[in-house]
């Protein structure tokens, strides 16, 4: 979380009303946002293990995993936070409503864990999330070429 926060960050900090582009804040973005989608897939491939034998939510005490929760809380809130500031202010960036839509999804799914009775629905919100940030991301590298490619030409 730490890394989609971080990574949000920068690419608000790029927008042409905030501080523009640099290229230190495009490679910070893009060195912490590209392992993301693999390492949210291992992820769930850890937690789906860890359901089936049981044990992933009692091997840590509260006291332990109070830390993870607030980091997840402020990272996640970063994140679509980030990508609906930069949506708001820069319109044809289409691609942060992806990742807008993909951060807030395992928002859902945590939040629906009590309500709909264990955790499995969480692992569909988290897989769509994914899915939901891959494609955000794909399109933000073709609006970056796409305006890259304008610039040359111009």
């Amino acid at each position: 979380m730490l890394f989609y926060a971080v990574a949000a960050l920068m690419e608000f900090l790029m927008n042409p009303h905030i501080l523009g582009p640099s290229a230190a804040a495009f490679k910070a973005y893009y060195i912490l946002s590209a392992p993301l989608v693999g390492m949210l897939g291992s992820g769930v491939v850890y937690l789906l293990w860890g359901e089936k034998k049981g044990k992933a939510v009692h091997a840590y005490p509260l006291s332990a995993r109070r830390y993870s929760i607030i980091i997840n809380i402020v990272g996640g809130t970063v994140l679509v936070g980030g990508a609906a500031w930069s949506y708001l202010r820069d319109r044809p960036r289409t691609y942060n409503l992806w990742i807008f839509l993909g951060g807030l999804a395992p928002m859902v799914g945590g939040g629906a864990l009590g309500l709909l009775g264990g955790p499995s629905p969480f692992f569909i919100f988290a897989l769509l999330g994914t899915a939901l940030l891959y494609w955000g991301f794909i399109l933000s590298d073709r609006f970056i070429k796409a305006r890259e490619a304008r610039l040359r030409s111009a």
